[in-house]
């Protein structure tokens, strides 16, 4: 049976507070973003403080979930999980005398700090190198830094950029857009053991280039039907499918910054002229807004397909196996108990793990749920 704990520590020391006997847990990842995180935590558990003593942990639950300050690590049989989550809300419910948390991944901080006061200037330099200098910049102030160990990754891309402080744009939409944009890169916080008596997390900010993950031949991760697929879905949504992208920039009227991108390809395959627009107000150079409303009409070209494929948490390859990013191949039509018409041959396709969510259960049993892209 798998063992989960679930570590409160502080934001800002990274000391830790309390290890909470969390029930009805879920969390999960988001490529380039930040997964959520919910449990409930019982107040009125009992523990022996002393011999023939018996008290609840009331008082230490509730320091160790502090909003803003708590940031909670997952241990799966004893490695830690490569997402930690600061805990946002919380909710007192008397009925169940229990506490209802509510959570982000740690990227979510950097949505919660704004460049307000000075502009940063790039010429020529390293996409990479842009998005590790916001992060350093977020975290220099008094009482910004969270001890996020910021990489030293290249990609070879240089870009120009420009951060005015009158802008005030959170340091997270920064490096989101400069990493989305064509030839871009991923990027995540990852925690981890240090490699220390005893072992204490930490958390990486890395940058991957082109992008983060393992080819399905590398990861060698398989999902099968009839082994440890429980279910799946197929959704197909054409609603926001477009073949051309006019993109708008810097200026008013007829001085605006414009670009338009085509897929003719699909066009001339018998899909129909569907458009879509963007805007980014503070691009002023025209390759730059030509990018994006290029990679714009790439991501939306096609009918938006992104399977949920529902595994067991502790099969294999378990939780904590994969990362967000990682391709897996993925077999359907194998499961000798129950005859499937999507797939009624086994089929065998490669999808990428874009996100995830987790309900590990309470007893140690869970399942994950896979989007695929």
């Amino acid at each position: 049976m798998t063992a989960y704990r679930y570590l409160s520590y502080d934001l800002r020391t990274n000391v830790l507070q309390q290890e909470l006997p969390l029930r009805g847990v879920k969390f999960g990842g988001v490529l380039d973003n930040a997964g959520p995180f919910s449990a409930q935590c019982p107040l009125n558990t009992q523990v022996q403080t002393s011999l023939g003593v018996y008290g609840t942990q009331a008082a230490a639950l509730l320091a160790a979930t502090t909003p803003s300050r708590s940031i909670i690590f997952v241990e799966i049989d004893n490695v830690v999980l490569f997402d930690a989550y600061i805990i946002w809300t919380r909710e007192y419910d008397q009925a169940t005398q229990s506490l209802m948390l509510g959570g982000l991944s740690a990227w979510s901080y950097f949505q919660r700090r704004i460049n307000g006061d000075a502009t940063l200037a790039f010429a020529a330099q390293d996409q990479l190198l842009i998005a590790q200098t916001l992060i350093n910049t977020a975290q220099a102030p008094t009482g910004g830094n969270i001890n996020v160990i910021v990489g030293t990754e290249t990609s070879g891309v240089f870009r120009d950029r420009t951060y005015n402080s009158y802008e005030v744009k959170p340091f997270a939409e920064a490096v989101q857009e400069i990493a989305a944009v064509i030839n871009g890169f991923d990027f995540a916080i990852d925690a981890a053991y240090t490699a220390t008596t005893p072992p204490v997390p930490s958390l990486t900010f890395r940058c991957s280039y082109p992008q983060r993950g393992r080819s399905a031949t590398n990861s060698g991760h398989v999902f099968e039907s009839g082994r440890n697929i429980v279910s799946y879905k197929f959704p197909e949504d054409g609603t926001s499918q477009a073949t051309r992208v006019y993109g708008i920039g810097a200026g008013d009227a007829t001085t605006m910054l414009r670009s338009t991108q085509s897929r003719t390809d699909l066009i001339d395959a018998g899909f129909p002229l569907l458009d879509a627009s963007i805007a980014h107000k503070d691009v002023s150079v025209q390759a730059t807004l030509d990018s994006w409303a290029l990679s714009a009409v790439n991501a939306a070209a096609l009918p938006v397909t992104i399977p949920v494929v529902t595994v067991t948490a502790g099969g294999d390859p378990p939780l904590g196996a994969w990362i967000v990013g990682d391709y897996a191949k993925f077999v359907f039509g194998t499961d000798p108990a129950k005859f499937d018409p999507r797939f009624p041959t086994r089929t065998e396709l490669i999808f990428r793990i874009v996100a995830y969510q987790a309900t590990p259960g309470d007893e140690g049993q869970g399942t994950v749920d896979l989007i695929l892209n």
